[in-house]
């Protein structure tokens, strides 16, 4: 019960919304690339990253609703929660290597003298900019607060021995501090 309680939030809490560190990049990129056939090719790596992306995150949502349905039925067997968790693994793993596959691709077709533009344009960031993802990261803060919450009550559920709910408590807050 614990694998599958540790694995969700994993799925509910395991990645951020955006694939770069640099905001807006795919845009920036566009901008700064001036050679026609190196921005058409950083473009179609870029579609195909953001194709990967949303089905890794469709598939994170998938996993993490099957494995919060088998938490709640009682009955499912800790061997059964843990095969779920490997394959979910391995499914994500083989979409990450894509992913940073592409990336690297993204990386070499943008010359030294680019990337200094992108970056000399991020040193630039208005603080327009800073107070909008600051916002943002308040937002994704209270929604993951919200889902550790319903967690909680969810192991609550599950465990009628008052020892057990303790212990799964204290291992989940654990977890939570990792």
């Amino acid at each position: 019960m614990l694998v599958g309680l540790f694995v969700l939030l994993f799925s509910i809490l395991g990645g951020s919304d955006s694939p770069f560190v640099i905001p807006k990049i795919e845009k920036t990129v566009m901008k700064v690339i001036v050679d026609k056939e190196r921005k058409s090719e950083v473009k179609a790596l870029f579609k195909e990253f953001n194709k990967e992306w949303k089905s890794l995150r469709k598939m994170r949502k998938k996993q993490a609703k099957q494995l919060k349905k088998n938490i709640k039925n009682y009955s499912t067997e800790n061997k059964m929660l843990a095969e779920i968790a490997s394959t979910s693994a391995t499914q994500r793993s083989d979409i990450n290597d894509k992913l940073v596959e592409l990336r690297l691709s993204i990386q070499e077709l943008i010359t030294s003298e680019e990337w200094k533009k992108i970056i000399d344009g991020i040193e630039g960031t208005k603080p327009k900019k800073i107070k909008k993802q600051e916002k943002a990261n308040l937002k994704t803060k209270v929604k993951q607060n919200k889902k550790l919450k319903s967690i909680y009550s969810e192991i609550d559920a599950a465990f009628e021995n008052a020892e057990d709910k303790a212990k799964a408590n204290k291992y989940f807050h654990q977890f939570e501090m990792i």
